[in-house]
């Protein structure tokens, strides 16, 4: 399903994110491996007592959270990370954080020097990547649904979503 959103709604839409949970805004500087790999994580702990030692999972927790603005190209090195760590033996911190993260694409209009997106295959203009795709022309915003975590978030954030 895709919906018609006006441009200057943006912003509401940005905030309506927000209030439903965690939302990180990409650019094209960001690095969005750092949200499914951190520098620093306990991977395990350890409880000791007199000469015994106890080895203690790493619980990973994570909350829902959004990426908006992923481009094309950054969510499909995304699907082959996933390729790698969730494949046997499945990397339980990355499922953690993966399964937690819902990915909304932006749609590139315009391409720089330095983009390969059509070298793999990717449509950065018109394709359907993440849980949702949005794309800005002139002053209106599509947002198209492409995945059921896609379809959650809309549900979620319905109230700025023209019917």
């Amino acid at each position: 399903m895709t919906y018609k959103i006006s441009a200057r709604k943006k912003e509401e839409l940005l905030a309506a994110l927000s209030l439903q949970m965690v939302t990180h805004t990409i650019d094209k500087n960001s690095n969005i491996k750092a949200f499914f790999f951190p520098q620093n994580e306990k991977i395990v702990s350890f409880r000791t007592h007199k000469q015994e030692i106890e080895v203690l999972g790493g619980n990973v927790v994570c909350e829902p959270f959004v990426l908006f603005g992923v481009s094309a190209c950054d969510e499909a090195a995304i699907r082959v990370l996933d390729k790698v760590f969730l494949k046997e033996p499945v990397d339980a911190m990355y499922k953690t954080r993966r399964e937690a993260a819902v990915i909304v694409t932006e749609a590139c209009l315009t391409q720089d020097d330095t983009c390969f997106c059509t070298a793999f295959g990717l449509d950065p203009v018109s394709g359907a990547y993440g849980d949702v795709t949005i794309t800005a022309v002139c002053d209106t915003i599509f947002w198209q649904v492409v995945t059921e975590k896609g379809a959650e978030l809309t549900e979620k954030i319905s109230i700025c979503l023209p019917k």
